[in-house]
């Protein structure tokens, strides 16, 4: 297969920003069709969640979507006392930076989550298990299709995680791509040329030396409907060698690192 990068590494250092500036592009018609969604559908959602509820949000990025709902959900008539929002978020500053750009809702509580999907839901379990915590419903969000960026095994492992924290009366609320057209895809993915790049910057950083010669790499995109997905990669242009702890990975003109796969449905 492909070599990878994890996508993890993409939203680190200046990656949520770079993302947040991608994901506002016009062509890029996730974020403008599920925002669109949500606008549509928040007061109906609202209506659905209790007073005293928590919504966790896993992967929450720059909330802008999010405030739709929240908003909502503060004028809905049977919010009282209030709820919950935990926003969970991998970038520790981008997340504080999210919260902070909330306006403030009288009947929603703010809480960051610093972490893994997988830190949060163990989060999630532990609270579970506090007796000075009334247990009222819970409503898990994942949006912005990131359940695409699993392969359908991966995708399928964590909506099990999910399911094995939520309890009766818990809710799921999960934003997924279906298929479109080849140019609108296309479309949607060219701008992501920076953002996708800059993985390899991170990388370099995470692994404390330049093993990637940004000189030396370019930005690809393309569909495979083999694999039913989209693929952003890193294309090498010339023929390298990378070098790490005594190893060596040789790399030929052309080759790819896939570092966003993006299953549609």
């Amino acid at each position: 297969g492909k070599r990878q990068i994890p996508i993890e590494v993409m939203y680190q250092g200046d990656g949520a920003n770079l993302y947040a500036a991608y994901s506002s592009s016009p062509a890029y018609y996730l974020y403008l069709a599920e925002r669109s969604i949500l606008q549509t559908y928040a007061n109906e959602m609202a209506s659905l969640i209790a007073d005293r509820s928590s919504i966790i949000e896993l992967g929450a990025g720059s909330l802008e979507k999010t405030q739709v709902l929240l908003q909502a959900v503060a004028q809905a008539p049977q919010i009282v006392d209030g709820i919950d929002y935990y926003a969970l978020d991998i970038n520790r500053q981008a997340l504080v930076e999210s919260l902070a750009s909330l306006p403030a809702l009288k009947t929603v509580k703010c809480h960051g989550l610093y972490g893994t999907y997988n830190d949060g839901l163990n989060h999630v379990a532990k609270l579970q298990l506090r007796s000075d915590i009334e247990q009222v419903s819970r409503v898990f969000m994942w949006l912005g299709s990131s359940i695409g960026n699993l392969t359908m095994e991966a995708a399928i492992g964590m909506v099990k995680s999910i399911a094995d924290v939520m309890v009766e009366g818990d809710m799921i609320l999960i934003g997924l791509d279906g298929w479109n057209s080849e140019t609108t895809i296309d479309a949607a993915y060219e701008p992501a040329d920076k953002l996708v790049l800059n993985t390899l910057m991170n990388a370099n950083e995470i692994l404390g030396q330049a093993v990637f010669d940004m000189s030396k790499f370019v930005y690809s995109t393309q569909v495979n409907r083999l694999e039913d997905r989209n693929e952003c990669c890193c294309m090498v242009s010339e023929d390298i060698e990378l070098k790490y702890e005594g190893e060596t990975i040789r790399m030929e003109r052309g080759e790819k690192i896939l570092v966003v796969p993006s299953y549609k449905y």
